[in-house]
């Protein structure tokens, strides 16, 4: 048995969750557009590598401080629904899933995404472990606004990683990870065995990643 590491944004879904995310809560009128304007720069630094993650978590959460579980998982599941973004996971990635599941690999979605949004996407997936940011919520389910724990990425994506393995006792050795940006670097070289997913430029000027083998999932 061996693990699997799947990013989300860019690698499995075609652009980011949490614009799938900020377009329907825009659409059901949860935010305004003046709420979007920050986003543009934490995409711009996520793609360097150069974001603080804590920064955009604690910014794209503000929403769901203090809304009621129902309310949020009726949000959540309209993103993935009416909001369109599990029509936009790319086929090669569901297909890879379910190669690497029917060859007894443990799959699990690695993702700075916040928890509330990977694991209804992962379920749908069918996809049992995730690690995502995750949220500190209170006795009845709403978000407090602080996180409980380290949210997965760049070298954090490995942290993680290592500890659901422990926790599943599974080993790394012959894994395979998948991802696309700059900011899965470790976790691709972490790995036995990364693949590239549409590359960035970035991550291709890495010598390690450009012995990798590139993969053009529609």
């Amino acid at each position: 048995m061996h693990a699997a590491y799947f990013d989300m944004d860019g690698t499995l879904l075609k652009g980011d969750s949490n614009n799938f995310l900020t377009a329907y809560l825009l659409k059901q009128k949860v935010i305004d557009e003046k709420f979007l304007e920050p986003l543009q720069d934490f995409h711009l630094r996520y793609a360097k590598g150069e974001l603080r993650i804590e920064d955009f978590v604690y910014y794209i959460i503000k929403p769901f401080i203090g809304m009621s579980k129902d309310e949020r998982d009726r949000l959540i599941a309209g993103t993935l629904t009416e909001g369109g973004l599990i029509d936009n996971i790319r086929k090669g990635g569901i297909a890879e899933i379910k190669k690497q599941q029917q060859q007894g690999a443990v799959v699990m979605i690695v993702s700075s995404t916040i928890d509330c949004l990977i694991e209804p996407i992962a379920a749908a997936l069918g996809v049992k472990y995730t690690a995502a940011a995750p949220l500190e919520y209170d006795e009845d389910g709403r978000v407090t606004g602080k996180l409980a724990g380290l949210v997965p990425y760049q070298g954090q994506k490995v942290t993680r990683i290592k500890a659901l393995l422990d926790k599943l006792d599974l080993s790394n050795d012959h894994s395979c990870a998948y991802g696309d940006s700059i900011n899965d670097y470790e976790m691709l070289t972490f790995a036995s065995q990364g693949f590239l997913v549409r590359p960035s430029d970035k991550l291709l000027e890495k010598p390690e990643c450009r012995a990798m083998p590139v993969l053009q999932w529609d």
